[in-house]
């Protein structure tokens, strides 16, 4: 287990009682963007680190796909976030879980835009939102549930229906960036939302 997801365990199994912890946050739904923040920050400050050490595009995307497949605990926030605790929260705390969110995006992203300085900012920005999204997906297929693996397992055809049964996340989410990747480089670059300017160089 990851640190990060070490931290967000115990945070789960502290002993208050559950009316403290509900009138400390408000609601469950809070209780669990608090720990996807501290997930964010933690995966931001770890990829970060990793990525100081990496020397080309092939790398970088080995490497930016195990930070985020080693913490599945943010993978799982990441799918319910939208989906269901960002609808039942305050505004303070919607506020609190986008800020941590944009923050380790945008650190992550200067990260990659200085090993990859032929990718404009804007791009490297594009390339973590979306593997972040993209990994939020991958760790549920390839974490079914048991019912699901077993019928996986059942099928004759490994290469199709029960292909999701032995898939590995890691290297899936790393293909997706290097693909990602290079389809930055084959379209035009979205304007920035601020000038409204394209922001690849000329």
């Amino acid at each position: 287990m990851s640190a990060g997801a070490g931290k967000s365990a115990a945070f789960l199994r502290a002993r208050r009682p559950e009316q403290k912890q509900l009138k400390y946050f408000g609601t469950r739904a809070e209780i669990f963007l608090r720990l996807a923040e501290a997930e964010w920050l933690d995966w931001a400050d770890a990829a970060v680190a990793r990525l100081a050490t990496v020397t080309g595009a092939d790398e970088m995307a080995g490497v930016l796909a195990r930070s985020l497949a080693e913490r599945p605990l943010l993978c799982q926030l990441l799918t319910h976030a939208s989906l269901t605790l960002e609808r039942n929260v305050s505004p303070h705390a919607l506020r609190r879980s986008k800020a941590a969110a944009v923050r380790s995006t945008d650190v992550v992203a200067e990260a990659i835009h200085r090993l990859l300085p032929d990718l404009d900012r804007q791009s490297c920005l594009e390339l973590v939102g979306a593997t972040a999204l993209i990994a939020a997906g991958l760790w549920q297929a390839a974490n079914p549930p048991p019912a699901v693996r077993a019928r996986y397992a059942e099928q004759s055809s490994p290469a199709s229906f029960g292909r999701p049964a032995a898939l590995d996340m890691t290297a899936e989410l790393s293909r997706f960036v290097r693909v990602f990747r290079a389809g930055l480089g084959s379209v035009p670059a979205r304007p920035h939302p601020e000038s409204g300017k394209d922001m690849r160089p000329g």
